[in-house]
């Protein structure tokens, strides 16, 4: 008889661009938490905030990068350093908090065999900006999007289908 496959346990990394008080944060945390619970390794990604300790205190891995910046050229230099990240951790699943760092994860993904998912916390202002717009879209480019309400997943149809 053929020995049992030998299964990994998920990694799943959240990228968010701070760790500071909010609701985006907390759930960041939460997600962490269970993760780490259910044997999975969990990876958060953010440029610092006051409550890494947190992370530290749940067995949950952080790592510090520029992934708050909307500066193209640092958005650009992010697909490279989460594509290691991606490749150095084994990452099964990338979960991205917010538009700039969902840019970034999006495309670190490509060549991967990591999967890309965001949460949209709330709707943004779009004011007929076609750049604005498209801006925003990248919440909505994940595999699997999480709305956090009923009222942003009216949002995110109405406006991004």
């Amino acid at each position: 008889m053929a020995p049992a496959p030998v299964h990994k346990p998920p990694v799943i990394m959240q990228v968010i661009p701070h760790l500071g008080a909010g609701g985006a944060e907390q759930g960041c945390i939460d997600v962490a938490a269970e993760l780490v619970k259910a044997k999975a390794k969990a990876i958060v990604v953010s440029h610092g905030g006051m409550r890494i300790p947190e992370l530290a205190r749940l067995g949950v891995t952080h790592i510090d990068l520029p992934v708050d910046s909307k500066k193209p050229t640092t958005m650009y230099f992010n697909i490279g350093r989460l594509r290691r990240l991606i490749r150095d951790h084994h990452v099964d699943i990338v979960h991205a908090r917010s538009r700039a760092p969902a840019w970034s994860c999006l495309k670190a993904c490509e060549g991967t065999t990591a999967h890309f998912m965001t949460t949209c916390h709330a709707p943004y202002n779009i004011h007929d900006n076609s750049i604005k717009r498209f801006y925003n879209s990248s919440i909505v480019r994940g595999e699997r999007v999480i709305a956090i309400s009923n009222y942003v997943a009216d949002y995110l149809k109405a406006n991004y289908d």
